[in-house]
Parts: C-alpha cells; sequence; structure tokens
C-alpha cells in the first residue's frame, strides 16, 4: 500500500469515525436537540449569534442564500420569536435581526449540551490532547478557508 494510499485511508476512516461521534451524540441528547427549526432555520440563527447584530443582505451574503430566501426564513423565526428586526439606530433605512428571547434560550441549551458532551467525552483527554485536537481542527478550517477564498478570486 502506498503512502497516498495510507493517507488516504486514514482520512477516510477518520470521516466515518466523525460521523459515529455526530450520530451517538444526536442520540444520546435528543430530548435537548427536539426542536422544530429546519437545517437552514439553524443555520441562520447560528450565523446571527455568531454576529451578534446583521442584516439581511449580510445574512444572505454569510449562508449563501438569497435575500429573499433569508427575509422568508426571518419572518417564520420572527414569528416563532427567535429573532427580531430592531431598526439601526445608525442608518434608520436599515434592519438589524438579532436572537430574541426563544433563540437566546435555544443556545443556553445547547451550551449545557455542549457542556455535557465535554465533561462526558473528552473528561479522559489530557490538556495537551485536547490542545493538539483543537489546533488540527483549526489547521483544517484555515486551509478550507483558505481554498474557498482562492475559488472566489
Amino acid at each position: 500500500m502506498s503512502k497516498d494510499d495510507q493517507f488516504t485511508n486514514y482520512i477516510k476512516e477518520a470521516f466515518s469515525l466523525l460521523e459515529k461521534i455526530n450520530a451517538q451524540v444526536v442520540k444520546d441528547h435528543q430530548t435537548f436537540m427536539n426542536n422544530d427549526l429546519t437545517p437552514k432555520q439553524l443555520f441562520i440563527l447560528q450565523t446571527i449569534r455568531d454576529e451578534k447584530k446583521v442584516t439581511i443582505n449580510q445574512l444572505s451574503e454569510r449562508t449563501m442564500l438569497s435575500a429573499s430566501s433569508v427575509s422568508q426564513i426571518i419572518a417564520r423565526l420572527e414569528k416563532d420569536r427567535y429573532v427580531r428586526r430592531d431598526i439601526n439606530p445608525e442608518n434608520r433605512r436599515e434592519i438589524i435581526v438579532k436572537l430574541d428571547k426563544k433563540g437566546l434560550e435555544l443556545f443556553k441549551e445547547y451550551e449545557k449540551i455542549d457542556d455535557k458532551i465535554i465533561e462526558q467525552y473528552y473528561g479522559n483527554f489530557s490538556l495537551q490532547e485536547v490542545k493538539t485536537f483543537r489546533d488540527l481542527v483549526k489547521k483544517l478550517h484555515d486551509e478550507m478557508k483558505s481554498e474557498s477564498s482562492r475559488k472566489e478570486s
């Protein structure tokens, strides 16, 4: 078996293991994850959480969804009190989208899940192992961002 074959096999094995890990986490914590949100709605909410306050156009750019699609998703999330729209005090023609009560509660619950997962699954890892894991994931993320930037240029 060549070095390239070994490399590919190791990566595929890691992918397979990550899929199994994700499935187990969902199974173990399904009661916390029961909500009626679609993947696109959750993606929008995560983007709003990460940005703190964002416009529809910015959400459209960051999520690669059309502005009309984002507007429809925001309307539904606003109706269900996950988000709210406010007039930007610095530019009154602009609407800022922020998390509302249910959106903030959702991410508080996710934080509890994260804490439980860290305690339950990562508790036997050393600090160095956790740091190495973080560094490898960061390196992969940076490589993906760099590749994405090269494609956009």
